[in-house]
């Protein structure tokens, strides 16, 4: 048998550079040139010049592999837009040939600050069918329009660089993903917090990568390519933060990790606010005008609200009552002897949502025996058959009655408070013919059962006949 050995072999892939690449220069870089170009293993800071000649720095990379670059722009006093293009000889034939081989074109805004600078970033992905072996790649910048690739830019800069293409690859594949532009949505109820989403902005960017990158969420798959941001979303806010990992679409292990924190809610709930108000406070004798101690009162109370329930409830006295918004509510009796009442409304679906009422009850409306009830001199009409009281109104009093010699309406009654200036509504009611009426009315104000006059008489005139066939008049004092 013959003698044999093995033997490890390592081939570099290697070649001349073209040489015979267009010539290309800057008339003026003095105001804004390129000051710095990152891509995989360069990393070169310059200073101005017509022509950068950086071949000497070269970087290996792979086919069909995507990497990082950033390209920085400074300046001299004044900023501008600058318009970025790469050019790399995929098929290394000495030419660059459009647009099959501009490898990335970006445009860097105007620095805010005068004689600052400015950093343009993207990726560039090389070719699976790029011809492996060492090339060039050019990079332009020019003031507000892109650089063509050969002859003269009035104002920018370019620079010129090696780079090795190669199938076997090149650098480690990393991977950067990065969350912004976290937003709030209210979906149209903006007072409903509890279907508040959000979406986000995605920014993957790789370093020695596949042709993009891939993700799943929310039990949902996604993907997208490097240097392109993606918009996620909508999720719930209620659902808390998201975490989730990026991968490399040819290289799962080659990924990062992404937390996003769920924003606020954007919506407020409505604050529910109620008010009440009293009314139409009344006694009642409880048909006894000359004991005080059994008087009670009624009350109206009505309350309403905003951004609040179906109605609205309250404890008092030990029971509770229930009513709507906007609607009148007669509540009691109750003692006027127990003195004032106090208590809280409340809506019927927010516990917190109140408001406080106090009620003063008016001043007894029997006479206690004090010289009122029957203790009044007797008065009645012989003749009420033709003209007759057929109404009085005064206060919370409003009686209507027909013809009688004389009518007991002791069981209505009013709170007047000294100096208080009271009208009297007084109707006159007419069978057929109408007479002249003479009109009296005492009010007995230091209750001592006699209608001193003059000072008890509040009322005293003559009221002419209206026209026969009248059937009520009614005069105001």
């Amino acid at each position: 048998s013959g003698c044999t050995a093995t033997q490890t072999v390592l081939v570099a892939i290697s070649g001349t550079n073209p040489t015979n690449y267009c010539a290309i220069q800057s008339a003026f870089p003095w105001v804004e040139w390129i000051s710095n170009v990152t891509f995989n293993t360069i990393n070169n800071t310059s200073v101005k010049n017509v022509y950068n000649d950086f071949t000497t720095q070269s970087t290996n990379v792979g086919l069909g592999t995507t990497y990082a670059l950033s390209l920085e722009s400074s300046f001299s006093w004044d900023t501008h837009d600058e318009y970025f293009r790469v050019w790399i000889d995929y098929n290394r034939d000495g030419i660059f040939q459009e647009p099959a081989e501009i490898a990335f074109s970006g445009i860097l805004p105007a620095p805010a600050q005068f004689g600052s600078s400015g950093t343009l970033t993207g990726t560039i992905s090389i070719p699976a069918t790029a011809d492996e072996g060492l090339t060039r790649m050019r990079v332009a910048m020019a003031r507000n329009a892109y650089p063509a690739v050969c002859g003269t830019i009035d104002l920018g800069e370019v620079e010129d660089y090696s780079v090795i293409l190669s199938n076997t690859g090149g650098g480690v594949c990393s991977v950067s993903a990065n969350a912004s532009n976290v937003l709030c949505h209210d979906n149209g109820t903006n007072t409903d917090p509890a279907d508040d989403t959000f979406t986000f902005d995605l920014m993957v960017t790789g370093n020695a990568a596949g042709p993009g990158w891939t993700t799943s969420l929310g039990g949902q798959s996604f993907s997208g390519n490097y240097g392109v941001v993606t918009t996620f979303g909508p999720f719930p806010i209620s659902g808390g933060n998201l975490n989730f990992t990026v991968e490399d679409q040819n290289d799962p292990a080659c990924s990062d990790a992404v937390s996003v924190v769920a924003p606020a809610p954007c919506s407020s709930p409505a604050v529910c606010s109620i008010a009440s108000t009293v009314s139409n406070i009344q006694c009642n004798d409880n048909g006894t005008n000359a004991d005080p101690a059994d008087d009670t009162f009624t009350f109206t109370l009505t309350v309403t609200g905003t951004n609040a329930g179906i109605g609205w409830t309250t404890l008092l006295n030990g029971q509770t009552h229930t009513g709507a918004y906007g609607t009148g509510v007669l509540m009691g009796p109750f003692p006027i002897s127990g003195g004032a009442l106090n208590f809280t409304i409340q809506d019927q679906n927010q516990s917190g949502c109140t408001t406080t009422e106090s009620v003063v009850p008016p001043a007894p409306c029997s006479n206690g025996g004090g010289g009122g009830g029957q203790n009044y001199c007797a008065s009645v009409s012989t003749f009420p058959w033709h003209d007759w009281v057929a109404g009085v109104e005064m206060g919370s009093i409003l009686s209507t009655s027909g013809k009688n010699t004389y009518t007991d309406h002791t069981n209505m009654s009013t709170l007047v408070l000294p100096g208080d200036l009271v009208t009297i509504n007084l109707t006159a009611g007419y069978s057929w013919f109408t007479y002249d009426e003479h009109w009296s009315v005492w009010i007995d104000f230091n209750q001592n059962g006699v209608f001193d006059e003059p000072a008890e008489l509040v009322v005293s005139l003559l009221h002419p006949a209206p026209p026969n066939g009248t059937l009520e008049d009614q005069i105001s004092t």
